[in-house]
């Protein structure tokens, strides 16, 4: 799975690429027809609370997507893992059909 972060409004860390990297790899036990991740992290400028995670799993005919908002930007990652989890178990299911 090819894996691409951006980062918007802020300098991406090395802990943080490195975080978000497990934890999108670690969505491949699910599901490993993925093609591809696009994670996008944004900082809004005008709050320090709030981070908002995009997650975009390109699969054979769909795209999976989830944002979520949080504190930190981990926060909002995991939040978007589990919502995509959830999208990966209904796609799952409507392909045994």
């Amino acid at each position: 799975m090819k894996l691409k972060i951006n980062a918007i409004h802020f300098e991406l860390s090395s802990d943080l690429e490195k975080t978000t990297q497990d934890k999108v790899a670690s969505i491949e036990k699910y599901l490993d027809k993925i093609i591809s991740a696009e994670v996008t992290m944004k900082a809004d400028k005008t709050s320090d609370k709030k981070k908002t995670v995009s997650l975009r799993l390109d699969v054979p005919g769909h795209d999976l997507f989830a944002e979520k908002e949080g504190e930190v930007f981990e926060k909002a990652l995991d939040a978007a893992v589990e919502a995509v989890k959830v999208q990966i178990q209904k796609y799952k299911e409507k392909q045994k059909k």
